[in-house]
């Protein structure tokens, strides 16, 4: 009797696969990503968010969190094409050996700035979530993913052992006033946290981290959002 109530509860915790995904292509799965909005962003000229708000690129929703928890990294290259030759990416690539990269992260010999633009792609878990979702840093940002990225580091263990709090920072240049991510740290990570983050990182660390992007690229001169 005691063999066949045992059997019983093995079954019932036995986790099963969601259904309906027989066809699936991995290429498909298009991840949400952390959107740093700027005066000038559809959601704020709409009256849907505020300038410095952190929102959900595809619902536009405000994050339930602030605290994020870094699963993996990956970097990009993008080249865009200008909006007013058209918008739209020239080409996009994970190799820094590619020529074209090379070519295309140089500075001018007048100050020029490189035509391509690097990323650093974080895949993270906001902090009591299930679901995994992007932040990616460049231009303006990107010191602040460099610096999340050696604070991860020193710290030792995986990547997701300690957790941090994404907030943004107003800058103002001679181009006008914009906002810029910004981390600091948040202490140690739970271990249900831990958990979640390694099944993850498991499922999604060797895989290309795809996420919308704008039809082109502009600058905050032109009062659009650089940062993705």
């Amino acid at each position: 009797m005691d063999i066949v109530k045992k059997e019983a509860q093995e079954v019932s915790t036995e986790v099963r696969q969601p259904r309906g995904f027989d066809d699936e292509d991995q290429g498909d799965l298009l991840l949400p990503r952390i959107e740093l909005l700027q005066a000038m962003s559809p959601a704020v000229q709409n009256g849907l968010g505020k300038a410095g708000e952190l929102v959900n690129q595809i619902s536009k929703t405000p994050l339930p969190t602030d605290i994020i928890i870094p699963i993996a990294m990956h970097r990009k290259y993008i080249k865009w094409v200008p909006r007013n030759e058209g918008g739209g990416i020239e080409y996009q690539t994970s190799d820094p050996n590619d020529p074209r990269v090379i070519q295309d992260t140089k500075w001018g010999a007048h100050g020029e700035k490189p035509t391509c633009t690097k990323y650093l792609n974080f895949l993270v878990l906001l902090e009591g979530s299930t679901l995994p979702i992007v932040l990616s840093f460049a231009m303006t940002s990107y010191q602040a993913g460099r610096k999340l990225y050696t604070m991860a580091k020193m710290a030792g263990g995986d990547i997701w052992s300690k957790k941090y709090k994404l907030h943004s920072v107003q800058k103002t240049n001679n181009m006008g006033s914009f906002f810029v991510f910004d981390v600091t740290e948040a202490g140690d990570t739970s271990e249900g946290d831990k958990k979640v983050c390694e099944s993850l990182y498991t499922a999604f660390s060797t895989r290309d981290l795809n996420f919308e992007v704008d039809g082109g690229h502009t600058t905050v001169a032109e009062g659009k959002n650089e940062d993705f």
